[in-house]
């Protein structure tokens, strides 16, 4: 989450403006005026748009401000607000909230399992269910697809696919390679340890059940019997 991106966009947005006048002045060999010298812009020249997008793929909801008016302090008083509106600019972001976006089947490309996997991640067992459903096309997922998806759930260490070359391209078969990072952590005593680990530092229980539900990314109901069971 970041609370200040309607300012940090417009940032790299007029940078990236400035930018073109910049490389355009440079190509100037032309005469040119005195105002145009001033601003380094000739009277013709012209901009090419830029469109940024804010691609956040947390599964909290964003709970930030979507435009600068909503980072502003305002009067109470609504007709002084008015007037000010009349004059500050504002400026929206294009926001793509990926982790709540609603119907998903109006992609029609890789996006909409890309962006179900995400919606899910914070319950590990609703992924791998996820992933099962769809075993006809996460079984040959490619190598370009697997590491965007790797660096979504935040599993680039952990997350281990074998990339098998097939025609020339490589393909992960994603339900293997999500079972064995789900059986790794859980059968092999990761959690165990972990929570062992936190009793022995004094950590509350409740702080105990969060910290195992971030690392592992399973759900509340699973890491309170993981707790429970590991608790001494």
């Amino acid at each position: 989450m970041h609370y200040a991106m309607s300012v940090r966009n417009m940032l790299y947005d007029s940078l990236s403006y400035v930018g073109q006048i910049q490389r355009m002045w440079t190509k100037n060999v032309e005469k040119i005026s005195t105002a145009e010298f001033l601003s380094k812009f000739r009277k013709d020249d012209r901009l090419i748009p830029v469109l940024t997008l804010v691609f956040y793929y947390d599964v909290d909801q964003w709970d930030g401000s979507k435009d600068l008016y909503g980072m502003l302090q305002w009067s109470e008083d609504e007709k002084k607000n008015a007037v000010l509106k009349e004059y500050v600019p504002n400026y929206r972001i294009n926001l793509i909230d990926a982790g709540n976006l609603e119907h998903l089947e109006r992609f029609k490309s890789d996006l909409q399992e890309v962006l179900g996997m995400i919606q899910c991640r914070g319950d590990k067992e609703n992924l791998l269910k996820y992933i099962n459903d769809r075993k006809e096309y996460f079984q040959n997922v490619d190598e370009e697809t697997y590491y965007v998806i790797r660096e979504f759930l935040h599993s680039e260490r952990m997350l281990k696919g074998n990339i098998e070359k097939s025609q020339g391209k490589g393909t992960v078969d994603m339900c293997k390679a999500l079972e064995d990072l789900y059986n790794e952590g859980i059968e092999c005593g990761m959690v165990k340890g972990v929570v062992e680990t936190l009793h022995d530092f004094g950590v509350e229980k409740e702080a105990a059940i969060q910290r195992v539900m971030q690392k592992f990314e399973i759900s509340r109901e699973q890491a309170e019997k993981d707790v429970e069971s590991y608790w001494r």
